[in-house]
């Protein structure tokens, strides 16, 4: 089981999504699909080789759509990782 925690950098609610599997990001699993506070943290527990998440494009404005995809593939040593955004 790997752990992958998603922190924010930003002084603003962004929306966060993360999808996990292990190809196309579209087409995996939704894990996440919400809000992530100022200063805060949403941790991901997963046997998923691939690992999708973005945000918010621009954290001052919701409507700003999403960046693109970003992926992370664990390591096999289960090792916990903290993403920044």
């Amino acid at each position: 089981m790997y752990q992958i925690s998603f922190q924010s950098q930003f002084g603003t609610t962004v929306v966060l999504q993360v999808r996990s599997g292990s190809g196309n990001c579209d087409n995996n699993a939704i894990r996440y699909d919400g809000p992530l506070d100022a200063g805060g943290a949403y941790t991901l527990n997963t046997d998923d080789n691939v690992v999708c998440y973005r945000r918010t494009a621009d954290p001052n404005n919701p409507a700003s759509g999403f960046t693109v995809w970003n992926t992370f593939s664990p390591d096999p040593m289960n090792t916990p990782v903290t993403i920044t955004l």
